[in-house]
């Protein structure tokens, strides 16, 4: 399948890029009925489904990290893209909202962030060091009521 797909170069301009992508590698990251395939990896405050997407609530001055592990191959390199809203959370270090790719050592391969109260997709690359990697979705809170949604989370490898 090929798309065109607007990616941030290193200047932050938007640089259009058409390629062919394989299969998805995410399961349930659509979120259409449930949450189900996702991992509660920290157990710090809850993660539940809300009208279609994925919503985070992580317990006071934490956060909250819900985990999928997906098979790559080595060498080989992975379009990722997703949404994150955090429009209704405010943290200290303005990260409220992160689509993170670590590998099994937890280094990580690509993090996208959302800062306090922002909303949108976030897209981004990575070349597979082994053979799974960790999809992360993290959200954080120093105050109750701090929320992020989460939803349509891809990563297909770029052919």
């Amino acid at each position: 399948m090929s798309i065109l797909c607007a990616i941030s170069n290193m200047l932050g301009v938007p640089v259009a890029s058409a390629f062919k992508l394989g299969p998805e590698l995410v399961v349930n990251g659509e979120f259409t009925d449930d949450i189900s395939g996702w991992d509660d990896f920290y157990e710090h405050g809850s993660a539940t489904w809300e009208n279609g997407r994925m919503r985070i609530e992580p317990s006071v001055n934490s956060q909250s990290l819900q985990r999928q592990v997906i098979p790559v191959e080595p060498g080989k390199t992975y379009f990722v893209t997703g949404h994150i809203d955090a429009r209704c959370s405010e943290v200290y270090n303005n990260v409220a909202g992160r689509l993170s790719i670590n590998d099994a050592t937890d280094a990580h391969l690509l993090t996208l962030d959302q800062g306090n109260k922002q909303s949108g997709v976030v897209a981004g690359m990575f070349t597979a060091r082994a053979d799974s990697v960790n999809v992360d979705l993290h959200g954080a809170a120093v105050a109750e009521g701090n929320v992020t949604f989460f939803d349509n989370v891809s990563v297909r490898e770029i052919l």
